[in-house]
């Protein structure tokens, strides 16, 4: 039980001590998250900053403003449960659900069936109440994990927000120019990994 318990206070000691607790995030999350908030991207003078990790089994949404992270929620909603939501609501197979949430989201779009419109409900609470306390507005969208890359939820989730969704490349940003091999064209995937290793390599 002590040697667990050193280890938790050692995961603890690698990320600052303004980010969300390690109990109200998984670690994927809050790892994801250290790949941006070191970032100039993170500290923009212009508006609220939203960065979306968005995984297999949850879905990461975090607000900065002035460079300082205003708001983290953790949401149980990932690529799994909206294929599997897709598959449901459209009575096909799971390939086709993948198809339909990866590649082409036509017959989604025109069944006028909303797979995930609690998340974006969550979504647009979440960014009405920072524009509302901190008296801004979100300007700008990053993404990263499994979904970053669906057009489907790129789509849904920029009409939640009313900004367009960029792509975060968490290598690029933080100044990492030597790509291992499989990395290229899908660099966002690699966030937790890459945040992973900054907290390690340069802590606070």
């Amino acid at each position: 039980m002590l040697s667990c318990s050193n280890d938790v206070q050692g995961a603890r000691q690698l990320f600052q001590s303004n980010h969300p607790s390690l109990v109200s995030l998984e670690i994927a999350g809050l790892a994801s998250l250290n790949s941006f908030s070191h970032t100039d991207a993170a500290r923009t003078d212009t508006g609220a900053v939203c960065y979306i990790e968005a995984g297999a089994t949850t879905t990461t949404l975090s607000f900065f403003h002035e460079g300082e992270n205003r708001l983290v929620r953790k949401l149980d909603v990932g690529a799994i449960h909206i294929q599997q939501r897709i598959q449901d609501v459209l009575a096909i197979s799971e390939e086709d659900a993948l198809n339909v949430l990866f590649e082409d989201a036509t017959p989604l779009l025109e069944s006028s069936l909303d797979p995930i419109g609690g998340l974006l409900q969550e979504v647009s609470i979440s960014q009405k109440f920072i524009e509302r306390n901190d008296n801004t507005k979100v300007l700008k969208v990053y993404a990263s994990g499994g979904l970053s890359y669906s057009p489907y939820w790129s789509y849904v989730m920029e009409q939640a927000l009313q900004c367009e969704i960029e792509v975060w490349n968490p290598f690029k940003a933080n100044g990492i120019k030597t790509y291992p091999k499989g990395v290229i064209g899908v660099e966002s995937m690699f966030a937790a990994a890459i945040g992973s290793a900054i907290a390690v390599l340069r802590p606070s």
